[in-house]
C-alpha cells in the first residue's frame, strides 16, 4: 500500500488549470480515484486531468498537474522531447 502526497506546486496547478480546492480535498478524490495498492505510471490520467508522479519508498508523491484538457499529454511530451521543445499549456497560447 502506498501512502499519497500531492506537492504545493501540483496543488497550485491544478486550483490554477482545473478549480480551487482544499489541498486535503484533492487528496481525498485523487485517493478515491487511484489504485493505491501499486504506483502509477509516472504520467497518469485522474479526475479528469494529466499528472505527473515520483515514487520515493512508499509514497507517491504528486509532482504537477497539467490540468482538464483534450490533448494526449504523453504524445505530446514524446514530440517535444524529439524536437527539443517544451509544452506550453497557458490560455494565452494560440
Amino acid at each position: 500500500m502506498y501512502d499519497l502526497v500531492i506537492t504545493k506546486h501540483a496543488h497550485e496547478q491544478y486550483c490554477r488549470r482545473v478549480e480551487e480546492i482544499e489541498r486535503d480535498e484533492l487528496i481525498r478524490r485523487l485517493k478515491s480515484e487511484l489504485r493505491l495498492d501499486k504506483p502509477p505510471y509516472y504520467l497518469f490520467r485522474a479526475l479528469n486531468s494529466w499528472w505527473v508522479c515520483e515514487v520515493n519508498g512508499k509514497t507517491i508523491v504528486v509532482v504537477t498537474c497539467y490540468g482538464n484538457g483534450h490533448m494526449d499529454i504523453p504524445k505530446a511530451l514524446r514530440w517535444a522531447k524529439l524536437h527539443n521543445d517544451r509544452l506550453r499549456l497557458d490560455d494565452d497560447v494560440i
